[in-house]
């Protein structure tokens, strides 16, 4: 329920406030009441920053243990960049990291209980070392599958899960097609200033209620939904 709630709200955030551009969730699984106050960072057409936000970059640096999950849109064709792994082993926070494409599938990347920080950035940095700037966009994507072809020896694992579309081609408008994206993997987190925290949460906040009027309001019309069971 929570991750399908998050997937249809970066889908939204993305078409409503960003042109239809990159968008990451970063939500604190752990809070008492997770999908009511997240963080949401903008990105480009390319990529997304996630401390760009200083909410998500308080979670990222005071959730406790594993139990953050980032979720942030891709193209259809793609899944998770070789950047969005770096990313997701850097913060030792994070759970899981998610990818939701225009065709209503979720891809998940998760840490196991058997997870080997050490094994997994041995072996990323192995197939990194391959990713040089000469390559074309699909080799590099290519370089990306291989590495989720042999993670799980480190505690890596990928699941999908396809959501059925009330109305195909819904949500090919929301983005452009064939354009790589990436998380971008920032300098060392600051401690956030209470004030600049305080004016995030309520940003955040008044984002989050728009996207659930107008997804309520798209309901009451029987229009589409987003994602469905």
């Amino acid at each position: 329920m929570i991750m399908r709630q998050l997937a249809r709200d970066v889908l939204s955030l993305s078409k409503e406030f960003n042109d239809s551009n990159e968008v990451a969730i970063t939500c604190d699984i752990g809070a008492d009441m997770p999908l009511d106050e997240y963080g949401i960072s903008y990105g480009t057409e390319h990529s997304v920053q996630i401390t760009s936000d200083t909410l998500s970059n308080h979670i990222l640096t005071s959730a406790d243990s594993v139990s953050v999950i980032i979720l942030h849109n891709h193209p259809s064709s793609q899944t998770f960049s070789l950047e969005d792994k770096r990313f997701f082993l850097v913060y030792s926070t994070v759970a899981v990291i998610s990818v939701v494409s225009n065709q209503g599938t979720i891809h998940y990347l998760y840490k196991d209980k058997q997870y080997d920080f050490h094994k997994a950035f041995a072996l990323f940095k192995e197939f990194a070392a391959k990713a040089t700037k000469n390559l074309t966009v699909n080799e590099h994507y290519d370089i990306a599958l291989s590495f989720l072809k042999q993670c799980g020896e480190a505690g890596l694992f990928m699941n999908e899960r396809g959501f059925k579309m009330r109305e195909e081609g819904y949500l090919n408008d929301l983005y452009y097609e064939d354009r790589p994206m990436r998380l971008v993997v920032p300098d060392p987190l600051q401690k956030a200033d209470e004030q600049e925290l305080e004016q995030s949460r309520k940003k955040n906040r008044e984002m989050i209620m728009a996207i659930r009027k107008r997804q309520r309001e798209m309901a009451l019309h029987k229009a589409p939904e987003l994602l469905d069971d």
